[in-house]
């Protein structure tokens, strides 16, 4: 439920008699309105509208919502945004099936977990010593990448696409 806000429309005696069924005021009394006259909860006594007009604090209507508030006793009395709620409309008894979702292919397949493939051979498996001398092999033998990193093991080459790497080291086998 949202909180009830203090609207800037001044509330007249007129509107309290209209929208008002009881009334709060600053000393904590509770009156109800019948016509001009507020009637006390607890002792019955009447007093005129006009004369209670200044102490009031709430004004609630029959449904006990407030419709008028004051914040202090020197500013003036105001609506409420309770007062002037919409009317809920009432919803269609029909609503119309939900159309089921086509569940869209992926555009590529997962890819599923495979076993690790050697990516890297160290420089002694080649045959060759020269780094330089490999590359260019490797290069002309149509490879589009060729990386050397330093490892424990010694150097190690890798080539992209890595079956060049591979076919050469059979070769050499």
């Amino acid at each position: 439920m949202s909180k009830i806000q203090v609207l800037d429309k001044r509330m007249t005696e007129k509107d309290v008699i209209e929208y008002g069924a009881s009334i709060r005021t600053f000393d904590g009394s509770t009156y109800k309105v019948s016509g001009y006259e507020c009637i006390h909860e607890v002792f019955n006594t009447k007093r005129y509208l006009p004369e209670c007009y200044k102490d009031i604090r709430n004004v609630k209507n029959s449904e006990g919502v407030i419709v008028g508030k004051r914040k202090n006793a020197h500013t003036k009395l105001c609506f409420t945004s309770a007062a002037f709620e919409p009317v809920k409309k009432e919803s269609s008894t029909y609503s119309r099936p939900k159309l089921q979702r086509r569940i869209a292919k992926p555009m590529r397949p997962k890819q599923k977990n495979s076993r690790v493939k050697k990516v890297s051979v160290l420089l002694q498996e080649t045959g060759y010593a020269d780094l330089n001398a490999l590359k260019g092999v490797l290069l002309a033998r149509g490879a589009k990448e060729v990386r050397f990193y330093r490892t424990k093991a010694g150097i190690a080459v890798v080539s992209h696409p890595d079956r060049i790497l591979k076919d050469l080291i059979s070769e050499k086998q």
